[in-house]
């Protein structure tokens, strides 16, 4: 599972989820292209 977020400031927003090769449309409203620091979690 692939956790991506959004980073603002010192705050996170989920971006989206990631299971295998499903990933879910992106959950902060915020259209593909903005572009913004973005931390990926791979979890086991």
């Amino acid at each position: 599972m692939i956790l991506r977020f959004d980073q603002d400031g010192q705050q996170y927003t989920l971006q989206s989820v990631q299971y295998r090769s499903l990933i879910t449309q992106r959950l902060d409203g915020r259209k593909q292209n903005e572009e913004r620091p973005t931390r990926v979690l791979v979890g086991q």
